[in-house]
């Protein structure tokens, strides 16, 4: 397992739904001079229970660790997520993310990759 940490290339945020859109990888050579091909791409598990987490932090107690649901797609030659986060009554830490997205003074997206071929 390779843990990948990716700059999102686009982004567009919907203030009023809290959701914020990022294409997450296309098929040009990233930091680590790896191109992961978009149909290479399982996004099942993912899909299957998908939760926003802030830092990968899974093995944890603390529940505001889960900055809220995520969807995970492909569009084209590209790999796109969108992130739904929690209110802020609910979860001042997705808050305040969810802030820095909307000043663009903040982001990055990663992702554990598997490589099988």
């Amino acid at each position: 397992m390779i843990k990948k940490l990716l700059s999102p290339q686009s982004r567009s945020v919907d203030q009023d739904k809290r959701t914020a859109l990022f294409c997450i990888s296309d098929e040009t050579e990233d930091r680590h001079r790896t191109i992961v091909k978009i149909n290479g791409w399982d996004l099942s598990d993912y899909n299957n229970s998908p939760v926003v987490l802030w830092g990968h932090k899974s093995n944890t107690d603390n529940p505001d660790m889960v900055l809220g649901t995520g969807r995970v797609y492909r569009e084209g030659d590209k790999l796109m997520g969108e992130v739904t986060f929690e209110s802020a009554e609910v979860n001042p830490l997705a808050e305040k993310v969810f802030q820095k997205i909307l000043i663009w003074y903040w982001v990055l997206v990663g992702c554990i990759v598997k490589v099988t071929s």
